[in-house]
């Protein structure tokens, strides 16, 4: 019953400007597995998927902004993905540290745990 329906999902936003240079257009808002089906893959085919399309709009890099929590990021510096700045974010009083973090796009589907889509 837990490893049935919707595994997760990703949500790309083109045309979404970062504010620094040389960022790129397409960002990954949301890239989410469910915890049931953590560590299977799917989270790198996702990934890949949405690599492919940025090749099919011919766009060369994307990125997103993932708060400070160590699995998130540990598992887009495993794909690659390399820190371009950091800046904290604020509810109310409360401060968070979170981090830009960029790919490029054809340099991705070399890399030994790429996953093609």
């Amino acid at each position: 019953e837990k490893a049935t329906g919707t595994r997760g999902y990703i949500w790309l936003i083109l045309n979404s400007e970062c504010g620094i240079e040389g960022c790129g257009v397409v960002e990954i808002k949301t890239l989410y597995v469910r915890v049931y089906h953590i560590h299977r893959g799917i989270g790198r085919a996702f990934l890949a998927a949405a690599l492919a399309r940025c090749e099919a709009l011919d766009h060369s890099r994307l990125w997103l902004a993932a708060a400070q929590n160590n699995a998130p990021i540990n598992f887009y510096k495993a794909q690659e993905f390399s820190r371009i700045r950091q800046g904290y974010f604020s509810i109310g009083d409360a401060r968070f540290l979170n981090h830009v973090l960029a790919l490029d796009v054809p340099a991705w589907g070399d890399q030994p745990n790429a996953v093609r889509a």
